[in-house]
């Protein structure tokens, strides 16, 4: 359900992604891939949050924002886990790096299928 929510706000947000956004998402992922490579587990998920966070409020639908949030509090300690594993540290970031690529085509579909894989792949590790 998280997935499908989060890939509800891209959907949302998608006509407001320019190249601003490109460079705020490229900058948030950079930081997110050195705590990755840091194991730095918090920081990672400030960032991962952050990132995500970027769709979810130029989505500009409260209740979605709000309504994200009871989920992605119950997840927290999967998302722990994936980033301690080292497939969540080396796979996370190279898949915001390809949903930004997907962004920068104005592809959609791809994005949308980017976002929903992300979320999926932190909640069966």
């Amino acid at each position: 359900m998280l997935a499908e929510l989060h890939v509800l706000a891209l959907e949302f947000s998608f006509p407001s992604v320019d190249d601003e956004v490109i460079l705020e998402l490229r900058s948030l992922n950079q930081k997110f891939s050195k705590a990755c490579h840091d194991s730095d587990v918090k920081t990672i998920r400030l960032y991962d949050s952050r990132f995500h966070g970027v769709f979810v409020a130029l989505s500009n639908n409260t209740f979605l924002k709000r309504f994200i949030e009871t989920p992605e509090s119950h997840v927290a300690r999967i998302e722990n886990m994936y980033y301690i594993a080292d497939a969540g540290k080396s796979r996370s970031p190279k898949q915001h790096g390809e949903l930004i690529s997907a962004l920068q085509k104005h592809d959609l579909a791809a994005a949308c299928a980017i976002v929903r894989k992300n979320w999926i792949n932190t909640l069966i590790c």
